[in-house]
């Protein structure tokens, strides 16, 4: 996940396709958050190299051997400007449609930034390589603080290399620029601007593999729950639409030795290859919860929706005491 200390830069708010062809200048830099021909281009930065008429160039930022930023003779990538109509403006986000599939579709989205301050080219010319290094790692440090989540797409020249589109967490950023990462595969290595290609994991990633360490743990919780010698101390209620997972059927499962209570589906209700995550997610987000007595899992039914108390409710026999539907 991000580092808390993360200094992120807002976006621009764009309104209009005129709007959006002032602010596209040498040095304005750009990111997409959806891109359905190339996707490999989500969530790199993108700094505008060449302005034209009809559309600009743009180079991977800080990776000058990047492909994207070496293609069309070394001019970086091409985005063409389109027809006003094939626009969509909303807030920071920018829509730009697929005119050749003619559908309606999405053909890629992108937040736009401003340009940062840069040095006059004399300037530059006049540092000195340490000082070009120190002023890069200043720059990552702020960019990839402790804790950030990376993509790592391919490295560059290293003997043992880190395979290609592997995760990883950034443990820090070195004075001249490197990104010692360690990756989910268990190594530990650096990775350099300008020879490895890499870029931070989009918003959509990060709440994907949060989803995915929420289940994970409630999956192993609630099995662990299960396991029980008295099949009469787990109790497994009638099914029924449930709020909280969208109207899948879903039971509310009870451990009364353990006093513990959580939402399961009836997964023998799924059409062959359907996929249940969504569902579960939502009983997940539900979580495991404290379940004392009836009154306490009468509450929960009553959370659960209109359908779950119509086929969930428990009554108690006055006469013998024994619990029933």
């Amino acid at each position: 996940m991000t580092g808390v200390n993360e200094q992120r830069r807002v976006p621009l708010q764009i309104k209009t396709l005129a709007d959006l062809k002032r602010r596209i200048e040498v040095g304005t830099e750009l990111v997409a958050t959806y891109h359905k021909k190339h996707p490999d281009l989500v969530g790199l930065t993108r700094v505008v190299t060449q302005v034209q008429t009809n559309g600009f160039y743009s180079k991977i930022k800080d990776q000058p051997h990047h492909r994207w930023s070496v293609c069309n003779g070394g001019m970086g990538f091409r985005s063409d400007f389109e027809k006003a109509s094939a626009y969509r403006f909303d807030g920071t986000k920018i829509q730009v449609l697929d005119v050749r599939a003619k559908d309606g579709s999405v053909l890629y989205e992108i937040e736009v930034f401003p340009h940062e301050m840069k040095m006059t080219e004399q300037e530059e010319n006049n540092m000195n390589e340490w000082d070009r290094l120190r002023l890069q790692a200043q720059r990552y440090k702020q960019d990839y603080p402790a804790g950030t989540r990376i993509l790592l797409l391919r490295m560059g020249n290293d003997p043992r290399p880190v395979e290609d589109n592997m995760r990883g967490t950034v443990v820090a950023v070195d004075d001249i620029g490197t990104v010692h990462c360690k990756f989910d595969n268990g190594r530990q290595l650096g990775v350099i601007p300008g020879e490895d290609s890499f870029r931070k994991l989009t918003e959509a990633e990060l709440t994907q593999e949060k989803n995915a360490i929420l289940l994970k743990s409630f999956r192993e919780k609630t099995a662990a729950l299960s396991q029980v010698t008295d099949m009469e101390s787990l109790y497994t209620s009638p099914d029924f639409q449930c709020d909280q997972t969208g109207g899948y059927p879903t039971s509310l499962v009870v451990n009364w030795t353990e006093n513990k209570a959580w939402l399961e589906l009836n997964d023998s209700m799924a059409e062959e290859g359907e996929d249940l995550t969504p569902y579960e997610l939502g009983c997940a987000e539900w979580g495991i919860r404290n379940c004392w007595d009836i009154e306490d899992y009468n509450g929960m039914v009553m959370s659960l929706g209109e359908d779950a108390m119509d086929n969930a409710t428990m009554y108690e026999d006055e006469d013998n005491g024994i619990v029933m539907q």
